[in-house]
């Protein structure tokens, strides 16, 4: 991060607002992020900040929780439907679980 020190006889009085932004982008490393869809560039960004930064507000982590969960909920999912399609045989108490998390589970998946 950036820390601009001019106040309270921090910084130096003789440098004009426009020599310390020259500082400023001298120092300042820019960075083009590229890469296909769902190839982590949005998490690269959400890594940093939590690194960097104070992390997510409240409202965030709320959302990020409930994307984590549509996913997690997405990818169960289609494993059980590929687990059909490939003919593996559920036992008694599996099938009950599947049939309670197709009809009640993933009808609460808001995307």
């Amino acid at each position: 991060g950036r820390i601009l020190l001019d106040k309270m006889g921090c910084g130096s009085s003789s440098d004009d607002p426009e020599k310390q932004q020259r500082k400023i982008a001298a120092k300042t490393i820019k960075l083009v992020i590229l890469g296909t869809a769902a190839s982590g560039k949005s998490t690269f960004f959400k890594q940093m900040k939590i690194i960097h930064q104070n992390g997510f507000e409240e409202s965030e982590n709320q959302n990020y929780l409930r994307i984590a969960l549509a996913n997690l909920y997405i990818g169960l999912k289609e494993m059980i439907v590929m687990a059909d399609q490939l003919g593996f045989e559920l036992d008694k108490k599996n099938k009950k679980n599947k049939k309670y998390f197709l009809e009640v589970c993933f009808a609460y998946i808001e995307i």
